[in-house]
């Protein structure tokens, strides 16, 4: 899983993202002779086929795509603001395999502006664009479950002032809390 558990949106873009992972073992089909270069049964690509699928609270269906990439970003802007959704992801040959199952809610407009306002102002006090402000932005935002928005100013703020390792740690341990890293 390459997107935060559960986490909050802020604006009118979620990008969700998902990898299968090569060190699962594998087996051969029950009358294989194993050879793997003639097994359909085998792994596919790095982006095998998936079913992207997105409910809402009450697990009705709102969306539902088939695809050949590992992540996607989507308008939801005609989504309820507020509201909780979940998505889930799929094999497509394999639907009994679920990837990811996740949520994410938008934040209504009121929450949008106050946290956008207060992280405009640890920016102006830190000084905007320095590593300690993105590390400090990054915390405001995990604070308020915007995990993808606090990963993205973590690795900034990384790559700002990569000598400091406990900036390092703090991602480490956001990428813990939010289910990416165990």
């Amino acid at each position: 899983l390459d997107s935060p558990n559960s986490t909050n949106i802020l604006g009118q873009t979620v990008t969700l993202a998902w990898r299968i992972c090569d060190d699962a073992p594998k087996f051969d089909a029950p009358h294989s002779t194993g050879d793997k270069s003639n097994d359909k049964s085998s792994a596919t690509t790095a982006n095998p086929s998936v079913v992207l699928t997105i409910t809402d609270s009450a697990g009705t269906k709102i969306r539902e795509e088939n695809l050949d990439v590992n992540a996607l970003s989507l308008d939801v802007s005609s989504l309820e603001k507020g509201k909780l959704y979940g998505w889930s992801v799929r094999l497509k040959n394999k639907p009994a395999v679920q990837l990811a199952n996740n949520t994410f809610r938008i934040l209504t407009d009121e929450q949008a502006v106050q946290i956008e306002s207060e992280a405009k102002i640890i920016r102006e006090e830190l000084g905007e664009g320095t590593a300690w402000a993105e590390i400090v932005t990054a915390s405001f935002y995990e604070q308020n479950k915007l995990y993808g928005m606090a990963l993205t100013k973590y690795r900034t703020g990384i790559e700002r002032d990569p000598s400091v390792h406990e900036y390092q740690q703090l991602y480490a341990k956001c990428l813990e809390r939010v289910g990416i890293l165990k």
